[in-house]
């Protein structure tokens, strides 16, 4: 068995600092010691971000090609677009679809979690209910929020250019809860995830009835899908930047070689 080597990666940006341990068998662990740090730091980067959305993935929910649903392929748990079920109460949301069912509170945090893991809690508003308000168009966290909507699905709010793709779902209180993106149009975006704490039992039929959850949708999933062969490609799926970064590795190796 190869001896095994742990290579640490500082990533720095203006909110924080973390670390990356990368575990490397003895050959690999050579190679990076001949490598200039910063190309491999070019590279891992490279490679993790075309990652950070590969778990969730375009599928079909009732025939082929219809890409009416997103399936979790780290727990194999196929999600129901949001917009068909837009504007239902959430008590007959199940009932529309044969085979679907409603998410399980560790379903949810499962995704929620998995999806928006940097979610930073911000804004007047997002301090208060503990979601993450207003990011900038320039941020990852408002690609991420466009990435949402573009696997759910989106409502129109009040105005045309805001979108919504909200799911509710049962806490392990009973408590109803609510999860997912909201984009104003290219100017910015909020993040809703699990510790959100916006109560939506308190008074949900009067308000539903009152047409205040009209693109609000309901978490909805099943664990059997159509056969993965017919289905569509992931949406991150890996991209020339692959072979970029192993260029440019290579490029610094050669060049550090010594000349005799």
């Amino acid at each position: 068995m190869h001896e095994v080597f742990i290579f640490e990666l500082i990533l720095k940006d203006n909110r924080y600092c973390s670390k990356v341990y990368i575990y490397f068998s003895k050959f690999i662990y050579k190679v990076i010691r001949v490598l200039n740090k910063g190309f491999v730091l070019l590279f891992f980067l490279l490679f993790f971000s075309n990652r950070l959305y590969a778990e969730l993935i375009q599928w079909d929910a009732f025939a082929v090609g219809d890409e009416l649903a997103v399936k979790d392929e780290s727990t194999g748990l196929v999600w129901l677009d949001f917009e068909l079920t837009a504007g239902v109460h959430y008590d007959d949301a199940a009932a529309l679809f044969t085979g679907w069912e409603y998410a399980s509170y560790s379903d949810v945090v499962s995704l929620l979690e998995g999806t928006f893991f940097d979610l930073n809690i911000s804004g007047d508003l997002g301090l208060t209910n503990l979601f993450e308000q207003r990011c900038a168009n320039t941020t990852s966290c408002y690609r991420s929020a466009v990435n949402w909507q573009e696997l759910f699905g989106a409502t129109e709010g009040v105005r045309d250019y805001q979108t919504h793709s909200f799911g509710l779902y049962l806490d392990e209180l009973g408590i109803l809860r609510m999860g997912g993106t909201y984009l104003n149009g290219t100017g910015s975006a909020n993040r809703y995830g699990v510790d959100f704490n916006v109560n939506y039992s308190s008074g949900y039929d009067e308000k539903y009835a009152d047409n205040q959850f009209y693109n609000y949708s309901t978490f909805l999933i099943k664990s059997d899908s159509l056969p993965k062969v017919y289905l569509q490609i992931p949406v991150s799926e890996p991209s020339n930047n692959y072979l970029f970064a192993l260029v440019l590795c290579c490029a610094m190796w050669i060049k550090r070689r010594p000349v005799y």
